[in-house]
This record gives C-alpha cells, structure tokens and sequence, in this order.
C-alpha cells in the first residue's frame, strides 16, 4: 500500500487554494483603502483641533508649530505628514484665530479630503 497523495487530489486542493486567493486579495486591497481613508479622516481632524487649541489657547494663529508637535518638516508651516500611515496633510493659508479656510489631506492611494476649519465638516475630492 502507497503512502502519499495522489495527483488529483493535489490539484484540487491547488484548485480550491486559488480560489480562495482570488476571492480574498480584492477584500484585503478594499480593506487597506478604507484603511488610508480612515486614516486621512482622523489626521484632518487631529490637525484641525491642534490648530484651533492652540489659536484658543495663545489668542494667535501658530506660527511656529513645532511646539504642539504639527511641524514634521521643522519649515514653520502648519502641516502634519504620517508617511506611516501614507498621508499627508496641509493646514497652510489658514486662520486659525478667526476661524476660516481648510486643510487638505491627501492619502497615499490618491484620496484627497478637505476638512473646513470653522464647521469640521469634510469634503472628499
């Protein structure tokens, strides 16, 4: 009597194995997209509520971020990057005491959101 298995049932079991892969990998690449997009949301949002701290807290817009830990870039500019996390946002041009403009973010597939400093409200482009 032979040990072992035959030809066949290899190939079914290859057979079955790809179509599990088949039906997994799209699920596992929709899962990281809305990983980077979740991401993105709550960095807008992080940025947002940092900026308007400290603008509440000083009475004046930041000028020099680095102290509230926004500043990645060490360049002045209000700006957060979470290459971990691939996405970068951008809070320049804002006022921050006053309430008004936008930041941007953008994620590392391609999304880009904008979250309005005075509503938190959040658009996708």
């Amino acid at each position: 009597m032979k040990q072992g298995f035959t030809l066949l049932e290899l190939l079914i079991v290859m057979v079955i194995i790809g179509i599990l892969a088949i039906i997994a990998i799209p699920k596992y690449l929709d899962a990281v997209e809305t990983a980077h997009q979740t991401a993105l949301v709550a960095n807008l949002k992080e940025c947002r509520e940092a900026g308007l701290m400290y603008a509440s807290f000083f009475n004046a817009d930041p000028s020099d971020v680095t102290s509230i830990g926004i500043d990645i870039n060490n360049d002045g500019e209000f700006e957060k990057e979470y290459s971990s996390q691939g996405v970068a946002i951008d809070c320049s041009g804002v006022s921050w005491t006053d309430g008004t403009g936008s930041c941007t973010g953008t994620s590392s597939d391609g999304y880009t959101a904008v979250i309005d400093i005075n509503t938190g409200e959040i658009t996708w482009n």
